[in-house]
């Protein structure tokens, strides 16, 4: 009987299927999340390291020429009256005293418009000055070297000029820098 039991037993084995072992879904689920984290990781910081990178001065140029050419599109080929110079020196700030800075700005505006202007210029002298000092004492030399800082100052300095001059005596159209010296 040994035989016969044996071979039901074989042929019982043999019907049977055999059981297909499941790969565990959990293990795969975390395997892929961790492999998916580890993408968007390096996605991210390859896109921060992008965004915050230092740029080359190749682009800096090209960023530079971009800007000058859109502010130079805003003023006019025409130049009107323009005041006397304004100069200050100032200590770049964080440099103890070590460098400083020469500015010499001009002004321009409407000739028609305000006739006697050049000769009043005198005497709004000291309240422009003041205004320019106020605006580049705080620069440091690491923003007195960006190519924006000059237009930004241009930009504060019109806005300045204008809002301590009296509107109904004169309006100025644009600010020249006639000297921008680090030393």
């Amino acid at each position: 009987m040994d035989a016969k039991e044996k071979k039901p037993a074989a042929e019982a084995s043999a019907e049977q299927p055999k059981p297909v072992k499941k790969m565990n879904t959990g293990k795969i689920l975390l395997y892929a999340l961790v492999a998916g984290a580890i993408v968007l990781n390096a996605v991210v910081a390859f896109v921060l390291i992008q965004a915050t990178r230092p740029k080359d001065t190749a682009e800096k140029e090209a960023e530079a020429k971009v800007d000058s050419l859109k502010n130079n599109q805003g003023r006019s080929a025409e130049i009107g009256g323009v005041s006397g110079p304004i100069e200050a020196v100032v200590n770049i700030a964080g440099t103890n005293g070590d460098r400083f800075l020469k500015v010499v700005i001009k002004f321009e505006f409407d000739e028609k418009k305000y006739p006697k202007l050049a000769e009043e210029m005198k005497r709004f002298e000291p309240k422009l000055k003041d205004a320019l000092i106020e605006l580049i004492s705080p620069l440091t030399l690491a923003e007195l070297n960006e190519p924006e800082t000059r237009v930004k100052l241009r930009q504060d300095m019109l806005r300045a000029a204008n809002s301590a001059l009296p509107a109904e005596s004169c309006q100025m159209r644009d600010v020249f820098i006639d000297q921008f010296i680090i030393q």
